[in-house]
């Protein structure tokens, strides 16, 4: 995976799944703005639903999208 492919799935700032709201949109690291939707209990990041949360590694927590 190249740099700038990860940037591009790469948020500048700690979110916890409890922090997102439906609707919102966040900016990665390339400027590339994000669409949040939760739905009947899942969420989802632009059409690609979120299947792990809140991850935690030594610089942050990261998701996992099943797409």
């Amino acid at each position: 995976m190249g740099v700038q492919m990860l940037n591009y799935t790469v948020v500048p700032r700690l979110i916890y799944s409890s922090g997102l709201v439906s609707g919102s949109q966040i900016v990665t690291a390339l400027g590339v703005p994000i669409l949040v939707t939760l739905h009947d209990g899942d969420i989802y990041i632009n059409s690609a639903k979120v299947i792990s949360t809140d991850n935690l590694i030594s610089n942050g927590v990261f998701h996992i999208i099943d797409e």
